[in-house]
């Protein structure tokens, strides 16, 4: 699994996904967070820093990958292309939640699973608007 970002989506999703025995890969630009990670999961997922040519390596032999790249009051970079997409190993899965700050993927909006990966298709991607980007306050209890 590559999550692409280390704030606090990036964090939750490799926490979660290590939890279940996955092999993770964190990357990010900014060296205190990726130390940061690296302290907190002793070892458990691995770090790194974000190029352009380690990404698009792991992202074309990932199963799936998380984007969750942030820059406050800033669009998110594009970091995966329609054709890096195309170079992903069938059945894997791309999910941009980064989709309300621009996506960093060639996702435009945010949509359901439209095209379910197959043994014979290429990747499927999806991608989820982060709720409380959008909702200001607290969250509503039950």
């Amino acid at each position: 699994m590559v999550v692409i970002g280390g704030g606090v989506a990036g964090y939750n999703a490799a926490r979660i996904a290590a939890g279940m025995g996955a092999h993770v890969t964190v990357f990010d630009v900014n060296l205190g967070k990726l130390r940061e990670l690296d302290g907190e999961f002793g070892g458990t997922i691995r770090t790194r820093y974000s190029s352009t040519m380690e990404l698009e390596g792991a992202v074309k032999r990932a199963d799936l990958v998380i984007g969750a790249v942030l820059i406050p009051g800033a669009k998110a970079p594009k970091l995966i292309s329609n054709s890096l997409v195309s170079q992903m190993k069938p059945g894997s899965v791309l999910v941009d939640i980064a989709i309300d700050q621009g996506a960093a993927s060639p996702i435009h909006a945010p949509q359901l699973m439209t095209n379910r990966p197959t043994p014979s298709t290429t990747a499927c991607s999806t991608a989820w608007p982060i709720c409380p980007a959008r909702c200001h306050g607290p969250p509503p209890l039950p």
